[in-house]
């Protein structure tokens, strides 16, 4: 959760190199996803860190702006669910509950819905660091999802996995192969971590 200016300066950096974005004009500036990302932190910020009633007009400005730009790309993503390094593959139906926690180095594409458990407001996925999830992957209910997990395209994940390092995919969902997402990605926070160390 973002609780400083040198929080906020790091999630959208990270965000950013998750994202593959390079500094140059053009994509700095047009990609959409990108675009909705930094407006995602910066309400973050606002809300967390600058909630007096000064700045109370302007927090209101920026989520009218995160709303209606989540609508255009139909995503219904609550405020400080998801940890640093965040990439959206691309714009399309992603539904997150309220209740969820996500953490560093997501890797989530369209079609997904992180739910609760039906008949509780709180019941939602708690899912580890540099967790990839697939296009239209279903998880719900008070689960956990342990770090350097894949889960592949259309899974249903309706329990918890705790064991590292593994993929997952099916209905419902069980461990499919050894492999999970650590081995072929790069962790975007750790990349900016030493470029800020040095």
């Amino acid at each position: 959760m973002i609780q400083s200016k040198t929080d906020y300066l790091f999630y959208c950096e990270a965000d950013r190199v998750a994202l593959n974005i390079k500094t140059t004009f053009p994509q700095i500036f047009i990609h959409e996803v990108w675009r909705f990302e930094r407006m995602l932190r910066k309400v973050e910020y606002y809300k967390n860190c600058k909630s007096s009633w000064i700045n109370k007009p302007y927090y209101l400005f920026l989520y009218l702006r995160f709303r209606r730009m989540s609508v255009k790309m139909g995503f219904h993503i609550p405020l400080n669910v998801f940890g640093p390094g965040l990439s959206i593959a691309h714009p399309g139906t992603l539904i997150v509950n309220d209740g969820a926690q996500v953490g560093e180095n997501c890797r989530i594409h369209n079609c997904v819905h992180i739910g609760t458990q039906a008949g509780f407001i709180d019941a939602a996925p708690k899912i580890g660091n540099n967790v990839f999830i697939g296009p239209g992957v279903v998880l719900f209910g008070d689960i956990e999802i342990a770090d350097d997990i894949a889960i592949g395209a259309n899974a249903v994940v309706n329990r918890s996995f705790t064991e590292n390092g593994i993929t997952i995919a099916g209905v419902p969902a069980r461990k499919v192969s050894d492999k999970g997402f650590d081995r072929c990605y790069k962790k975007s926070t750790d990349i900016v971590r030493r470029r800020n160390q040095s």
